[in-house]
């Protein structure tokens, strides 16, 4: 048994346990402290049930609009009660303490005399408790004082927002219309200590289209005044030394992975002219190990300094932490992946540790010969289903679909779901895309699958032979490994 193996191996399992550690005992609580207090803003502010739904609505008339614009500013003006004094307005300073009002920022598009191009114009306007929905019912007085209306009135927007007109007339020109304002919580955590946080919010309405007249979305973002905590500076502190302790102990395997990646180098651009060529580097193998050692090395030490610089850091956006958790779970995982090299101290389980290099060593090939049909097919879905299928409203949400269609799952209603064209060409391109995918997509996996076997059933064969060499009975055993494994791909190919 190599000591420096069985060294990085004790200090692989303290280092997931450090991690794990730090994420149920720290990170998940925080980030569980975040999510309540945003949903109970959203409840609050825009009568939201649901964590998972958002706040968004779909608002389908302007008096509905009227009617939701105004719920949010009494809101906004009544959440220290409501919020039991969780959440605070800021005030315009010391000996005034009347909140901070709401700004919002309508935007039009203005058409000029003798020109065909729209411009857009953006005002702002302070709401008020007194005269909420001013700038959309009464709009002369506020844009005269903004100046808008003192010039000769040259275009039909000027006119509309500087005489008297109907309030329908103003949104006809209207492209969108954002609110926006903050709030100030205390927060008191689970270990007694209060939380500042400074909590942004904007509520955005956007215009246009067919369906509902305006469509609300909504945007939450913090920045939480921090201060040092034990914990986590313990735990970080803790795992920066062992990461670069283990880093240490595979300097002397190094080397080897320099070797590895110069004769994948120099396979790649021999290949270029003499075809498909696979270098006898068997003794090289499991050097995915190595890599993946390292890479989880590399986060794990960049989870525990970019922990650190936060906690000393005197503000700290919801963004960062985020990033912070993202870190964290990615380490996680490569340091579990990483223990499966633990098994090698069994002989009796020798072979899982095999079946993962060789596995991890044909990965990059599976991924280079399956995903360019993947992707060809998510774009073309995306293109033609995009616009009214939510299963393909994007080019990840395509990848997601089609991957859970090759596997079986929700088949049907996918299909039902795309077949729901208006058109006879669209329904035909329909039975044509998924048909076609299931056939050559699967079929492709399978060839590669195939493929894959059959190298590694080569690779076999060549290391087989190179040991066995020079000895009848072992030459017995290698005809026969040679016959099993020759039948079981004749069942593949049958």
């Amino acid at each position: 048994m190599n000591p420096k193996l069985f060294s990085t191996d004790v200090i692989d399992c303290v280092i997931l346990f450090l991690l794990v550690l730090f994420a149920f005992g720290y990170q998940t609580v925080r980030n569980q402290e975040r999510v309540d207090a945003q949903f109970e803003l959203a409840a609050s502010l825009f009568g939201a049930k649901d964590k998972s739904a958002g706040a968004e609505k779909s608002i389908s008339s302007v008096k509905d609009f009227f009617t939701v614009f105004k719920g949010i500013i009494d809101a906004y003006y009544h959440i220290p009660a409501a919020a039991t004094g969780t959440f605070m307005h800021y005030t315009y300073g010391v000996g005034n303490f009347t909140p901070l009002v709401p700004v919002v920022e309508i935007t039009f598009h203005d058409r000029p005399q003798n020109s065909l191009a729209k411009v857009p114009l953006v005002f702002s306007f302070d709401v008020q408790a007194s005269d909420v929905l001013g700038p959309f019912i009464s709009p002369q007085s506020y844009y005269y004082q903004n100046g808008f209306c003192g010039d000769e009135v040259t275009s039909r927007l000027r006119y509309i927002l500087c005489q008297t007109s109907s309030t329908l007339d103003v949104f006809d020109n209207v492209d969108k219309v954002k609110l926006s304002f903050q709030l100030y919580s205390m927060r008191r955590s689970d270990d007694g200590r209060v939380r500042p946080a400074e909590w942004d919010i904007e509520v955005m309405f956007g215009m246009g289209g067919y369906g509902p007249v305006i469509t609300m979305t909504t945007s939450f973002s913090s920045i939480e005044e921090r201060f040092p905590q034990r914990f986590p500076v313990m735990m970080s502190c803790a795992v920066a030394p062992l990461v670069l302790l283990s880093f240490l102990f595979r300097m002397d395997r190094i080397s080897q992975l320099v070797t590895y990646v110069k004769v994948v180098l120099t396979t790649w651009r021999r290949s270029r002219w003499y075809g498909r060529l696979r270098p006898d580097n068997s003794g090289l193998r499991g050097q995915s190990f190595l890599l993946l050692g390292v890479f989880s090395d590399i986060v794990a030490l960049a989870f525990s300094i970019t922990s650190l610089v936060i906690q000393f850091t005197p503000k700290v956006s919801g963004t960062t932490e985020h990033a912070l958790t993202v870190l964290l779970g990615f380490a996680a995982f490569m340091r579990s992946t990483q223990l499966i090299s633990v098994l090698k101290l069994s002989p009796s389980l020798c072979v899982v540790v095999d079946g993962f290099v060789t596995a991890s060593d044909q990965l990059f090939m599976y991924v280079v010969a399956v995903f360019p049909i993947l992707l060809g097919y998510s774009v073309c879905g995306f293109i033609v289903y995009g616009s009214y299928q939510s299963y393909f409203k994007t080019v990840p949400y395509s990848i997601v679909t089609l991957i859970c269609a090759a596997f079986g799952d929700n088949l049907i209603d996918t299909f039902v779901d795309m077949d729901r064209g208006a058109y006879v060409v669209q329904v035909l391109f329909t039975r044509i895309f998924f048909g076609s995918f299931l056939a050559f997509f699967i079929c492709n996996v399978l060839n590669v699958a195939y493929s894959i076997i059959q190298d590694s059933y080569n690779q076999a064969i060549r290391m087989h032979g190179a040991t066995s060499s020079g000895t009848t009975g072992a030459n017995g055993s290698g005809t026969r490994l040679t016959e099993e494994l020759r039948e079981i791909l004749g069942k593949l190919r049958g």
